[in-house]
């Protein structure tokens, strides 16, 4: 029984500590479902720590995420991992955000 509770938590994203990133940005309503935050993750527009990021690749406490979005990009730290998927007021702490910078758009100029 507990090699199958291991092989759930697996597959459902949850080690210890870590969470897929997909999985994360869902559970902290960065982005509202799993499927827009695994396309996102897959478009490259989500770094960990510097570095582009694959929907399973695990994240931690003090990882640095950034969203890089047409007109702006968002800045991220993870506070804390969820054991299980958070309401609405839980999933606030999640992140703190590090900062926003605004792209300019070429075709006004």
């Amino acid at each position: 029984m507990d090699n199958l509770t291991t092989k759930q938590e697996r597959s459902c994203g949850l080690t210890a500590g870590a969470l897929r990133l997909d999985l994360f940005l869902k559970y902290s309503r960065l982005i509202l479902r799993r499927t827009l935050a695994h396309e996102a993750c897959s478009r490259g527009s989500i770094l960990v720590n510097g570095k582009v990021a694959k929907p399973a690749r695990l994240v931690q406490v003090g990882d640095i995420l950034q969203w890089k979005q047409k007109f702006r990009t968002l800045n991220y730290r993870i506070l804390r991992i969820p054991a299980a998927p958070p309401n609405k007021k839980e999933a606030l702490p999640l992140v703190e955000l590090l900062g926003l910078k605004e792209v300019a758009d070429s075709n006004h100029e």
